[in-house]
């Protein structure tokens, strides 16, 4: 720690010091009066600080939060820059995803909701969604393992 923050920081705990003993030294009626001259209604300068530290406290929640969705925000687009493999044609993905149906029931169920369970109602762009997933977790890669050991 530099010379200059260690300053820094001692200023900062007489300050803090200084400010506590004025405050267990000064009556109640005092801080009232006193509040009441500077500011106004201490209901209303009360309220105006608990406003201030809750949303302190909710953005401070809310960073953690705030880096997953950004962090979740560079993983679909790193997954749709991803080259896939496998065929431009809407047939041929939709052949490729009931390949992997088949070669993993359990699979549909986790994957489809109950709207989808006839696998035609999706969309081009659902199934090709759905197989560069499967294609970023692997699955791809380990049906065709299966299709070829079989």
């Amino acid at each position: 720690m530099s010379k200059k923050s260690q300053d820094y920081e001692k200023e900062l705990r007489n300050l803090m010091e200084a400010l506590a003993e004025s405050v267990v030294t000064t009556s109640d009626h005092e801080i009232l009066a006193e509040t009441q001259e500077e500011a106004g209604d201490p209901g209303a300068v009360a309220e105006h600080f608990r406003e201030l530290l809750h949303a302190a406290l909710k953005t401070e929640l809310q960073k953690n939060l705030h880096v997953a969705q950004v962090q979740y925000q560079h993983r679909i687009e790193e997954m749709h820059q991803r080259p896939h493999r496998f065929s431009d044609s809407a047939q041929d993905r939709r052949q490729l995803l009931a390949s992997v149906f088949a070669a993993k029931p359990d699979m549909r169920s986790g994957l489809l909701t109950a709207q989808h369970r006839d696998f035609e109602s999706l969309t081009d762009a659902d199934i090709e969604s759905l197989l560069r997933q499967l294609d970023v977790l692997g699955v791809l890669s380990e049906v065709q393992k299966l299709t070829e050991e079989n």
